[in-house]
């Protein structure tokens, strides 16, 4: 890679357990399928042999919201954080753009009205400044922005925190960064969302699920692809708005998985359909 660093990247941080560093391998593939020109870094305390990270950086100081050292270190100007249990679906470098205008950007949280979404730290809100998901956040580079990640790790610190969003939030709400909301499609977690969303009303771009580690520390087998994730048929709707929104669909791996589990009925029916649904 040239010496000089492009000034727009994303960073995955991926430490502890291994089941975080292959999520964080797969999702970064699946960003390299839809955004090929993006560069990536992954930040983890583990020895990663891998090629879809164009940098691996070992953080000083290894702990549970590593996130926020990435997103403050980061060789980029302009820096896209994403978690690890994700499949990217479409191309997100439209994201970008946000930065000729604003500071940060990141999506509600679909959980905003729970008790760790609505949970506060020292100030109450009005709801219509909810809380905003950490899974995936944009950065632009500047003292402001640098000084609010340090406030913000120092915050999580010293209060003993173990979620991040309800500092996120109020460090947000007394900073003054300029804060762009991103849709829901580029962070979907209620994946309920999916069996009722139309084209019209937005094509997903981001898949985000917490059951993609529901593995971990377990004998377990991770899941493998949408169809397992999502199932046969809120798949098959999630490829159908894909294709009427004139989107390319995702590589078949992302779909239907990589592993033994792809052979089974639910993935067999679901790319039978599709192959005779959107074959061209």
């Amino acid at each position: 890679m040239d010496n000089k660093s492009p000034s727009r990247g994303v960073v995955y941080a991926a430490t502890g357990d291994q089941a975080y560093i292959d999520l964080a391998i797969r999702s970064a593939k699946s960003l390299k399928a839809q955004c090929p020109d993006l560069a990536i870094d992954l930040y983890t305390d583990r020895d990663v042999q891998t090629e879809v990270f164009d940098r691996i950086v070992t953080p000083e100081h290894s702990w549970f919201r590593t996130k926020i050292d990435a997103l403050a270190q980061s060789r980029f100007d302009q820096t896209l954080y994403i978690d690890a249990d994700t499949y990217v679906i479409g191309d997100i470098a439209d994201i970008f753009c946000l930065f000729d205008k604003y500071d940060v950007c990141a999506c509600h949280d679909p959980g905003r009205n729970s008790e760790h979404g609505s949970a506060i730290l020292k100030q109450r809100f009005p709801q219509s400044f909810p809380t905003l998901n950490g899974g995936l956040i944009g950065i632009r580079r500047s003292e402001a922005s640098q000084q609010f990640l340090q406030r913000w790790k120092e915050v999580i610190q010293s209060h003993q925190q173990t979620k991040d969003q309800p500092s996120f939030r109020e460090l947000l709400w007394q900073s003054d960064l300029n804060l762009a909301i991103l849709p829901p499609e580029y962070n979907v977690m209620f994946l309920r969302w999916l069996d009722v969303l139309g084209f019209k009303q937005g094509i997903p771009k981001v898949i985000h699920s917490p059951r993609l580690h529901q593995h971990k520390g377990t004998n377990t087998p991770a899941i493998d692809g949408l169809v397992e994730l999502l199932g046969a048929r809120r798949t098959f709707r999630l490829l159908k708005i894909l294709h009427r929104g004139g989107v390319s669909l995702p590589p078949d791996w992302v779909v239907y998985g990589e592993g033994t589990n792809a052979r089974q009925w639910k993935q067999r029916i679901t790319r039978y359909f599709a192959n005779r649904t959107f074959d061209d």
